[in-house]
C-alpha cells in the first residue's frame, strides 16, 4: 500500500514536535491505515539520517 508523502510528513511532525509515543500519534490519525511498526521505521530512519 502506498502512503501519501504529506501524511507521512504530518505524522512524523506530530511525533517529533509533541514527544508522544507512536500509539498516541496514531490516535490523532484515526482514519489513516499506517501501522505502528511503519511509524517506528520512519522515526528510526530519521534518527539514523541525522547522525
Amino acid at each position: 500500500m502506498a502512503i501519501d508523502a504529506s501524511l507521512k510528513l504530518e505524522i512524523r511532525a506530530v511525533y517529533e514536535s509533541n514527544n508522544l509515543s507512536v500509539a498516541k500519534v496514531l490516535e490523532r490519525f484515526p482514519s489513516c491505515e499506517v501501522s505502528a511498526k511503519t511509524v517506528e521505521s520512519w522515526v528510526k530512519k530519521r534518527e539514523l539520517d541525522q547522525k
